[in-house]
Formats: structure tokens, C-alpha cells, sequence
């Protein structure tokens, strides 16, 4: 019993302990520092040639300090050495003088040793730091921090800001004429900065493009901005972001009719890609959506790009990516039969055509009505309904929008037809020229993941 409550004890101290360290972590967070706040309390350790000393910023209260971050391999903060030692001498008795770096004593100590041909410079020099620096972040040195006697932080400046009258001005508590540096981000520039999120991407965007894989929480769909500033395919089939790129979301262009798959002799590879000519392939892509799916997004802050030129990034975004696994596209014009929807020779039997109104889209087994929507997607409606193989077509000429209703056996192209003549159009075969997108697999290249 006694041991029961001895382990106890052990176990809620650890627990304590644990506790203790993890709010001590938490109350460390280090905040960088401001032009015009007070400078905090900082350790100086690793001091060159003075191994064992260590000091505190307030050790030199009542003097003026500069702070200057620097680096062996920077040919600027290494030129400007003799010129701090200089600054240190001349205001030794109000200015304090302290260049930091991460580097170590043996790379330091040789250059050191270059500079003032083995006489100790007359600043001191903190090694191997890795907390100075995190109260006053930065991506390029030479950096100086320009600290007044009372301990404010007066300036962020790089060393050009650094001058024998700035130094007198801070001494007597002057206003700097200087111009401070910008407030930077510090992140790991072994990683793109807006990939990785390091960096909030604000309103310096013009413009960015990427491909990625599928995101369970996006539902599939396909966007393009009114004012000609984003394209957004969402969970995706590659051959469907193949149709959008060319077709450029006419909707006619998004049936396998418009597509003509070369190189694809296996299934699985057919399935991955999105070549939907079988229930079997459909199915298959279906149930792997997760590695067959894919994004794609195009964004430009400018709206002086043509729907044309939006398109044709795309194209050549797709094309760049895919062909790492020896995907390649392009469209071509190929002889081919169409059902095409023309005049019949009352046209002007009744008007189609509807300008405003609300956008209305009914269907059922044996009817379709469309109201203010655009001919495009009427036709794309009523390809399902018809069963047919080939492209259905618009060749009225008109593109704008229309309303009209469709009444019967709908997989019946005379019956269609019937509904159609009231509005003065009809649906006929013909063979003609034809734009497909021509998709061919490198039998060489490695296989889809």
C-alpha cells in the first residue's frame, strides 16, 4: 500500500513537472521587436574572446547600442568591420557597438584575423546566436538595430542607414534621417515561401496556377470568373480538365465523342485517366477517385487577359504537368458524323430565344424544359436523353440563350424533332469537319500513380 502511494506521488510530480515545463515553454514565445518598444532583457553569450563572460543588454545602460547582424560569407557586413570598429572607438563612451552572428569561433576568428591583422576589434562580437536574432527577424543582413539610451528601439535600418551622424544623433537623442528597412516574414527559404503557407498570400498577387490531387471536402465542380480572372476544375477526371482546357467550358465539348484516345490498350490506364466509354471504366475511376482525381486552378489579379489566353495557359498547364507520365494533347479537326441543330424552314415559326427571366432547368423520363439558359447547355442537356455516339452540335448560329420545351420519348430523334419544329429548329445528321482533343499515351513513360 505504502509503495502504491510512494508511485502515485512519483507519477503526479512528474505530471507536475511536465506541466510546469510546458507553461514555462509557452510563456517563452518570443515576439519580435518593434520600432519605438523597449528593448528586452537579452543574454549575451559566446562572446568572442571572452569564452566564459557573459553579459546582459543592461550592463550597458546609459550608452547607445548597435546591434549589427552579420554573416562571414556576406562581402558587405565583412567590408563594413573596420568601419564598426571605427564607430566603437570614436563614441566609445556612449555607444556600444555589438555584432551578431550564428556562425561559430573558428570561422569567425580567420576573418577577424584578416581584418585587423590580429588585434582584437574594439566591438564585441556574439557567436553562434539563435535568440538575438528572433527579436528582430530578418531574411537579409547586413541588419542594424539602432537602440537610444533609454533602451527604445529607434531604427530597423539596413548598414547604408548607419553613418557617423546617425550615430551622433542617437547618442544625443536626435531624430534619425533613415530610412528603415520593411518589416519582414523570416521562413525556411528551403521551402517555397507561398506553397508551404509560410508566407499569407495578400495583395500582392497577380497571378498563380497549380495542379493538385484530390480533396475529400471539395465537392466536384467547374468554375469560370465573369470578369475573365480564374479557371477552377475541382476533383476532376484529367481527360475532363483536358475537355475544359480546349473546349473552354462549351459544354458540347465535354462528351466522349470529342475525344480521341490514342496509346491507352490497358484498362487500368484508361480508367485512371477518365476515358469514360464503358460502365466498367466509369465504375473503375469512380472507386479510385481518390488517386485518379485531380484540380486544377488558374488565378490572375489582372483582367486584361482574353478568355482565349486564360484558356491556352491551361492547355499548356496541363500539357507541362501530364507529360511526366507521357500524356500528351492536342486538338486536331477530324471528319466525323454530327447531329446538328439548324433552322427548318419555318423559323420564324415561334422566337426561342429569352433574353432575362429566371434560369430554369426541369426534367424528367419523358421531358425537358430549359428556360434562360444558353443553347450550350440545352444541348448538353439533351445528349444524355438521345443515347447517340456522335457530337450533338449547335449550327443555328445563334448562342445566347433560349427556352424551350421537349415532350415524349426523348431517345427518339424524331420525336425530338417534333418539339423542336415549334420553335422552328430540328436536329439532323451530317458529317463535316470536326474539332476533337486528341489524347496519346507514350508507351515509354512511367504508368499514372
Amino acid at each position: 500500500m505504502n509503495l502504491s502511494k510512494m508511485t502515485l506521488r512519483i507519477i503526479l510530480g512528474q505530471v507536475l513537472l511536465c506541466c510546469i515545463f510546458y507553461n514555462t515553454v509557452c510563456a517563452q514565445k518570443i515576439n519580435p521587436t518593434e520600432i519605438g518598444s523597449k528593448l528586452p532583457e537579452l543574454q549575451l553569450k559566446h562572446i568572442y574572446g571572452k569564452p566564459s563572460e557573459q553579459l546582459k543588454l543592461s550592463d550597458f545602460r546609459g550608452k547607445a547600442i548597435l546591434l549589427d547582424f552579420w554573416a562571414t560569407w556576406c562581402p558587405p557586413c565583412v567590408a563594413s568591420l573596420p568601419f564598426l570598429d571605427s564607430l566603437q572607438r570614436r563614441f566609445r563612451n556612449d555607444l556600444m557597438v555589438i555584432c551578431v552572428t550564428r556562425e561559430g569561433d573558428k570561422t569567425v576568428n580567420g576573418v577577424l584575423n584578416r581584418q585587423f591583422s590580429n588585434n582584437p576589434p574594439a566591438f564585441l562580437t556574439v557567436l553562434k546566436d539563435s535568440v538575438i536574432e528572433k527579436y528582430f527577424p530578418h531574411q537579409s543582413i547586413p541588419h542594424c538595430i539602432l537602440i537610444d539610451k533609454k533602451g527604445i528601439v529607434m531604427a530597423i535600418t539596413e548598414k547604408v542607414g548607419v553613418t557617423y551622424d546617425s550615430i551622433h544623433d542617437l547618442i544625443d537623442g536626435n531624430t534619425l534621417k533613415i530610412d528603415n528597412k520593411p518589416r519582414t516574414i523570416k521562413y525556411d527559404t528551403h521551402k517555397p515561401p507561398y506553397a508551404s503557407k509560410q508566407v499569407v498570400l495578400g495583395d500582392e498577387f497577380l497571378y498563380h496556377s497549380m495542379v493538385t490531387k484530390y480533396r475529400e471536402d471539395l465537392n466536384p465542380s467547374y468554375a469560370r470568373g465573369i470578369n475573365n480572372d480564374f479557371i477552377a476544375c475541382i476533383n476532376s477526371s484529367i481527360v475532363r480538365l483536358f475537355q475544359c482546357a480546349y473546349g473552354k467550358f462549351d459544354l458540347s465539348w465535354l462528351d466522349m465523342n470529342r475525344v480521341v484516345c490514342r496509346g491507352f490498350t490497358d484498362f487500368t490506364d484508361s480508367a485512371k485517366i477518365g476515358i469514360f466509354k464503358s460502365e466498367a471504366l466509369i465504375n473503375n475511376w469512380k472507386n479510385n477517385i481518390k488517386t485518379n482525381a485531380y484540380s486544377y486552378e488558374l488565378a490572375v489579379r489582372d483582367t486584361f487577359f482574353t478568355t482565349d489566353g486564360l484558356f491556352e495557359m491551361m492547355q499548356q498547364d496541363l500539357n507541362r504537368y501530364f507529360s511526366r507520365y507521357g500524356i500528351e494533347v492536342h486538338p486536331e479537326k477530324i471528319n466525323r458524323k454530327v447531329l446538328a441543330l439548324v433552322y427548318n424552314e419555318s423559323k420564324n415559326l415561334y422566337n426561342f430565344k429569352q433574353g432575362s427571366g429566371e434560369s430554369i432547368k426541369i426534367s424528367g423520363d419523358r421531358f425537358l424544359r430549359i428556360a434562360n439558359q444558353p443553347i450550350a447547355y440545352f444541348l448538353s442537356q439533351l445528349q444524355p436523353y438521345l443515347k447517340v455516339k456522335v457530337p450533338v452540335v449547335n449550327r443555328t448560329g445563334y448562342t445566347g440563350k433560349i427556352n424551350i420545351e421537349i415532350n415524349g420519348d426523348m431517345s427518339s430523334v424524331s420525336t425530338v424533332n417534333k418539339s423542336l419544329g415549334v420553335y422552328g429548329l430540328k436536329l439532323i445528321e451530317k458529317e463535316e469537319p470536326t474539332e476533337v482533343i486528341v489524347i496519346t499515351k507514350n508507351p515509354n513513360a512511367k504508368n499514372l500513380p
